[in-house]
């Protein structure tokens, strides 16, 4: 296994604004495919429905950092992005 040159982890955010485009399949898809090659992740479901087959978790040391959000979690003021959580 390749060592990890990263400070912190990769984060990789799953968003869309319409519901029923498979961001939880996904990252289902993505957590199981990174236990496969038994590399360490995080897992933050942000998302009202919560309906993840795997549990939200933080690991130690976690090469990947998987978010899914609903776009209602999101506003937007002018130009800038926040988070309302």
């Amino acid at each position: 296994m390749k060592s990890n040159n990263l400070s912190e982890p990769k984060k990789i955010l799953f968003i869309n604004e319409k519901g029923g485009v498979g961001k939880t399949t996904l990252v289902d898809e993505m957590c199981f495919e990174a236990e496969a090659k038994g590399i360490p992740y995080s897992l933050h479901n942000l998302d009202p429905q919560g309906t993840l087959l795997h549990e939200p978790h933080n690991t130690e040391g976690a090469w990947l950092d998987f978010i899914e959000l609903a776009w209602s979690g999101f506003r937007t003021f002018g130009s800038k992005t926040r988070f309302l959580l």
